[in-house]
């Protein structure tokens, strides 16, 4: 069996499956200094018995304490650390995972120790309230974070499934006293089977030397011969709720959220078609007549995204996340209405340029694929190959896929994203002194209400706006990928940046050849203080972000798109494949409409600032004038 390979990657893989049925992929790379393993069991938080919640999370940090082949505690700690490494775990609901990096010197020392968890664990009783503790302080560090804080409120909307649970666990769901440490040993032999395991080995060594470590240490695994566990699909019963929950941060945000509980459409089940990401595609858009822009121009949010979160098999959501302004907090009502109505043009009769576009788009990023960070790398392909126990074959590749258009698949999907089938969430500041519940891990002030078909009335009687539409075909598309120029430094062929733009303190350089040299390069003329004129470049930096990107010109051609600050002038770099792409960005970047409301949310750092400046005359001129959204680039 053949790994498929980018054509831009040189390194060796290799997959093979020890004779404990564990599933394994071999990476050498010559020109890597440190070395790294990973290895995925298949179970996670899910797992987790009602009356010991953070079981999975707290074998994992147990793991890490000694093992009897090298009994010291600290010792692949301190080995890892003393040469060069690094070292770390996660508990997901579906995948246990536990990494490492090292000197490449050391790999071979470091997978002995590492490799040992699997075979020989201690489990000592001295380790287990001290790591009770890590796993309490890791929960306690998560308390004041909105992003878990929401998740997690999601999360309890699934009431009955294991699915809706504390995962994290803490010193109240995980008590010595209550047999912790038995009912943690039970878990590990239940669970911690080679044939549910996944490892991932990069490094300097040939394959064959990586091969027979493989071998070497990890085939004592022991094999139960056991199936992952299985869960049942996520369902509301047709009983939509909206949670109004108080964030730590003063940010106003809208998420919906939808469970697939018909997994025959999910990702997981169809990861080479990918017909839900062609949907979470669509709606994620943000050019002209998307559901972003439409919300956008009204003055409603600051940002929109979309996106697909699989979780295994059978659990798998779709979500719209949004940052809201105060006038969007004030229609939060005609927000969902159009989300619904843009939702409504999502069917099986999509034009077909859309399809091919997203193919095109894969084509590139694949063909493209850069190197990553050996940890990295191999805990990316150690997750995945457990999701495509039966197609080794797709490790590399499995998230570039997009080969059928399946009309049915995507009635199928969008059947499931209905007001019915909807957790609504909000959180504002502004809901502070008026919630009704305090949630019990995290201190959440939220009310809980179910969203009744007069509602659901509401939002459906709601104008219908004619500037929502579908994508429209992109026009900067490449079709065309052959290098015009090798740039041989040696008989001085290289191409000169020219410089097509030089006026009103904004430079536009352009040169052809390959894609990793088209400059452009933008600065602001602003005559003001040091202080002002920093906080204006950056703030114009945030702005000229939303230019290629509200019409996907960049992550949808194959572009490349970077913003920095290099101070005191901000710069962007544009990497394409097109000539038009020049002549028409150009024309537009010195043709756009002025919104005042463009202006990004400031950042908590920079906010002070903006307090303090907010009443300088060049500063209300510079935010009057100079912070604009495109009008119609593409």
């Amino acid at each position: 069996m053949i790994i498929l390979q980018s054509p831009n990657d040189s390194r060796q893989h290799k997959y093979l499956k020890l004779d404990n049925e564990l599933s394994v992929v071999l990476v050498s790379d010559p020109n890597v200094d440190q070395a790294s393993a990973c290895l995925s069991v298949g179970v996670g938080s899910l797992s987790n018995p009602d009356e010991y919640l953070g079981l999975a999370h707290f074998l994992e940090h147990m793991l890490f304490m000694g093992t009897e082949k090298y009994p010291v505690e600290s010792e692949f700690i301190n080995y890892v650390l003393s040469n060069g490494g690094s070292y770390n775990g996660s508990t997901s609901n579906s995948l246990t995972t536990y990494y490492f990096s090292v000197n490449q010197a050391n790999f071979q020392q470091a997978i002995d120790r590492f490799s040992s968890f699997f075979v020989c664990p201690l489990f000592t009783e001295s380790g287990t309230t001290r790591e009770i503790n890590a796993v309490n302080s890791e929960h306690n560090n998560n308390l004041q974070n909105d992003d878990r804080r929401s998740y997690f409120m999601h999360l309890l909307q699934y009431e009955g499934h294991p699915f809706g649970r504390f995962a994290t666990g803490n010193l109240d769901t995980l008590k010595v006293e209550d047999g912790l440490r038995e009912k943690m040993l039970e878990f590990y032999n239940k669970y911690y089977s080679s044939n549910i395991m996944y490892l991932a080995m990069v490094g300097r060594d040939p394959i064959e030397t990586l091969e027979s470590w493989a071998r070497q240490y990890f085939s004592a695994i022991r094999n139960l011969s056991i199936s992952r566990p299985a869960f049942p699909t996520l369902s509301l019963n047709n009983q939509p709720i909206k949670i109004t929950m108080v964030p730590v941060k003063n940010t106003n945000k809208l998420s919906l959220y939808w469970p697939l509980s018909d997994s025959t459409y999910s990702h997981y089940n169809n990861y080479k078609t990918n017909n839900i990401g062609i949907i979470s595609h669509i709606i994620g858009h943000e050019s002209k007549g998307s559901l972003y822009s439409v919300l956008h121009r009204k003055g409603f949010v600051f940002s929109l995204s979309s996106s697909v979160s699989n979780y295994n098999e059978s659990i798998e959501i779709v979500s719209i996340k949004m940052e809201l302004t105060e006038s969007g907090m004030n229609n939060i009502d005609e927000i969902v209405s159009l989300v619904y109505q843009y939702l409504d043009l999502i069917t099986s009769d999509l034009p077909s340029y859309i399809h091919e576009e997203i193919k095109i788009k894969q084509k590139i990023s694949w063909d493209n694929l850069s190197k990553v960070d050996p940890k990295s790398y191999s805990t990316a392909i150690s997750n995945t190959l457990s999701k495509v126990p039966n197609n080794p074959e797709d490790v590399l590749k499995y998230g570039f896929y997009c080969e059928e258009y399946k009309p049915d698949h995507i009635t199928g999907i969008m059947k499931q994203l209905k007001p019915e089938s909807m957790v609504m969430m909000v959180s504002s500041k502004s809901f502070e002194g008026k919630t009704e519940s305090v949630e019990k891990y995290y201190g959440i002030n939220y009310t809980k209400e179910l969203i009744g078909a007069d509602k659901i009335a509401q939002w459906r009687s709601l104008p219908k706006n004619d500037d929502l539409h579908l994508i429209e075909p992109n026009r900067f598309m490449p079709k065309d990928f052959t290098i015009k120029s090798e740039q041989r430094v040696d008989d001085g062929s290289v191409d000169v940046p020219q410089m097509i733009y030089n006026a009103n303190g904004v430079r536009f350089a352009y040169q052809v050849g390959v894609r990793e040299s088209n400059l452009f390069n933008s600065t602001t003329s602003f005559s003001v203080t040091d202080k002002i004129n920093e906080l204006t470049n950056r703030l114009t930096l945030r702005c000229l972000g939303d230019i290629p990107k509200s019409k996907k010109v960049c992550l949808e051609s194959g572009v490349e798109y970077k913003r920095r600050m290099l101070s005191p002038d901000p710069e962007q770099v544009v990497d394409f494949f097109q000539q038009h792409f020049v002549d028409t960005t150009t024309r537009k970047l010195f043709t756009t409409q002025l919104y005042p409301h463009s202006i990004p949310i400031p950042n908590e750092q920079s906010t002070e600032s903006l307090k303090i400046i907010e009443k300088d005359d060049d500063y209300i001129e510079f935010k009057n004038r100079s912070l604009f959204y495109p009008n119609n680039l593409c």
